[in-house]
């Protein structure tokens, strides 16, 4: 609850009610000083602790303000939702400051200049090049040599993996066959078919459960109220969630989906993955300027997952 053992109660405030008019806590005199728990003071008071607000007495007093924002409000194509609590020291009931806040964060919004597709490297560029060549590393061929080992993912619990139960749900609720896996063609033994426009070197990285999300996905964007083809439609796919705890799609077409520590967000439309230094553009920072040259890739997009948005009205892109 947040409430310190021993501390003093002044009061309780009722639901929605005004944070000023605080209601004192009933009792007889003799009652002051009495040790009691946090459940037999909402018993005795009829104290909501889901919706009523418990008063501590305290020697300063703090105000607080809650504001609700996301990242694709102030220019930035990433949906991040993210709540932040500004907190204040003020002596006045009537203190306003929060307003002022509030005022400030609508203030500050801005309308969508650039999609996603302006905030990624061009194929080109020299990281993209030396990502596909690590891929195709000694390294890299360790690393799909031992995917090819792993058990049927459909085979539980010869497999191990206890992420079945969601795709088999995903699938059922769907209308999605247990077995169509028209996108991948994954299989045991490393079998798969790589889509026309995606790198079959990183394809071999994927385990079972990453290919059959890919074809979970692109069967549900298929189906969608507009379809859409994957191979050519602008979405991303978080690889490292489960696939019910990750969209098919975004609300806003050419908007990216949160940028989080170990995060795999598959450009299905490349055929490849966000690479770090694109998350941090994305999250508004401007890699450009930082001295970034012994970060391995995994690092790069944890520091971008860590990150907290930086948004200038000025800033597009950085080459």
């Amino acid at each position: 609850m947040g409430v310190r053992a021993g501390c003093i109660v002044e009061g309780f405030v009722r639901g929605d009610d005004d944070p000023n008019d605080v209601q004192p806590v009933k009792g007889k005199q003799s009652d002051k000083g009495k040790t009691v728990t946090l459940g037999q003071l909402a018993k005795e008071h009829d104290i909501s602790l889901d919706e009523d607000i418990l008063v501590i007495e305290k020697k300063a007093r703090y105000c607080t303000h809650l504001s609700t924002v996301d990242t694709k409000q102030y220019g930035l194509p990433q949906t991040r939702e993210r709540r932040y609590l500004f907190v204040w020291r003020s002596d006045d009931p009537a203190d306003n400051l929060g307003e002022y806040i509030q005022l400030i964060m609508d203030h500050l919004k801005t309308p969508l200049l650039h999609s996603m597709e302006a905030f990624l490297l061009p194929e080109t560029d020299d990281r993209i090049r030396c990502f596909r060549e690590a891929l195709r590393s000694g390294g890299g061929q360790m690393v799909a040599r031992e995917r090819a080992k792993e058990k049927d993912f459909f085979d539980f619990p010869l497999s191990g993996v206890k992420d079945l139960a969601y795709h088999l749900n995903y699938r059922e609720k769907y209308g999605i066959n247990e077995l169509s896996r028209w996108f991948t063609k994954w299989g045991t033994g490393g079998r798969k078919e790589s889509p026309p426009n995606f790198w079959p070197e990183l394809m071999a990285m994927w385990n079972m459960r990453r290919l059959d999300l890919i074809d979970c996905f692109s069967a549900t964007l298929v189906r969608d109220a507009i379809s859409r083809d994957p191979n050519h439609h602008s979405v991303t796919w978080d690889l490292s969630q489960n696939v019910h705890r990750t969209n098919v799609r975004e609300s806003n077409a050419g908007t990216s989906g949160c940028v989080t520590p170990g995060g795999e967000l598959l450009l299905p439309h490349l055929g490849r993955t966000m690479m770090g230094v694109e998350k941090l553009l994305l999250q508004g920072i401007p890699f450009g300027r930082l001295d970034v040259g012994s970060l391995s890739e995994v690092q790069l997009s944890d520091l971008a997952g860590n990150a907290v948005s930086s948004f200038h009205p000025h800033f597009l892109r950085v080459e």
